[in-house]
């Protein structure tokens, strides 16, 4: 095994991650090659200066925490309170699924508002305007002025101004 086959298996001999066959090929090219056991050395001894020790945690430390939480949430201010509430608010309202939502609703809004504004505005071209300049009513106007169904609406005829 030469040394840039070696340098990508250096982590894994370190921490004692290769197969068998592969590790042994490795020692044996570290017990052959200063340059690599010089480097594997280094590691080692690098690993273990900063590798601290195991403490095993006392049995009640869980209990303990869970008292704690339970403790520091009986004694929460008004002012806490109302931060966490405009906070999840606030998580809430910046989701992508509310801005969808409110886009929708605003769409439905203004063409709601729109529609209902082109009915008024057709009420307005009732009216139309003569060659001689008179406001003429066109045809639909003219069958709002019959109050009587059965009756056939009137000719339309143009007015002329005096003059």
């Amino acid at each position: 095994m030469d040394c840039e086959k070696f340098e990508p298996l250096l982590l894994d001999e370190l921490y004692e991650e290769l197969d068998e066959l592969t590790s042994a090929a490795v020692k044996r090219h570290v017990s052959g090659c200063a340059r690599c056991a010089a480097i594997l050395g280094d590691m080692t001894s690098t690993r273990r200066a900063v590798s601290l020790p195991l403490v095993p945690a006392p049995a009640d430390l869980e209990d303990r925490i869970l008292a704690a939480v339970k403790e520091a949430q009986k004694v929460v201010p008004i002012r806490s309170r109302l931060s966490r509430a405009l906070s999840v608010a606030g998580s809430w309202a910046m989701r992508p699924q509310t801005a969808m939502a409110a886009v929708f609703l605003l769409m439905i809004g203004t063409s709601a508002f729109l529609v209902r504004s082109k009915n008024h505005g057709s009420r307005d071209a009732a009216v139309s305007v003569t060659v001689a300049g008179a406001p003429a009513p066109t045809e639909a106007a003219a069958e709002s002025d019959s109050l009587d169904d059965k009756q056939p609406p009137r000719p339309l005829t143009a007015r002329r101004l005096p003059t």
